[in-house]
């Protein structure tokens, strides 16, 4: 996996002061998407260890985090899921206070209908606290 930003200090994308991820590919191709570079796969940098540690290292820094949204792209693009899962189970086991947001561009339906297939997503959305879903819809911003 890729992502092309680590915001830090961001109330924009959920409720509080976070650490905000966001990962690169996406195949929505939402109309009007405001992340347009995002879509591509490899844009950005590499998903590491690193990348990991410098998350909840800042989570550290900073106690009146709330907590992290991870955003896109699309987290839960296939490509993305195992990344994505590493980094909630990391938050989780060192963070009890901290909440975790993910953004998708799929509905909760088809979300209800891709677990039944695949451990990893189910996982990951069973682990989250709010997901925000579904296609961006720039008539509605």
């Amino acid at each position: 996996m890729y992502y092309h930003q680590i915001i830090t200090s961001d109330t924009a994308n959920g409720i509080g002061l976070r650490v905000s991820i966001f990962v690169s590919g996406c195949r929505h191709n939402c109309k009007g998407c405001h992340n347009k570079a995002g879509q591509n796969f490899n844009f950005g940098q590499e998903f590491t260890e690193q990348t990991i540690n410098e998350v909840i290292g800042e989570l550290e820094k900073i106690p009146v985090y709330s907590g992290i949204s991870i955003l896109g792209g699309d987290p839960l693009e296939p490509e993305n899921r195992q990344s994505v899962l590493e980094l909630i189970e990391r938050v989780r086991d060192r963070f009890s206070d901290k909440n975790i947001w993910l953004y998708t561009g799929s509905t909760w339906s088809e979300l209800m209908n891709m677990m039944k297939e695949d451990g990893v997503l189910k996982a990951i959305v069973t682990s989250c606290d709010v997901i925000v879903e579904g296609p961006f819809v720039e008539e509605l911003k």
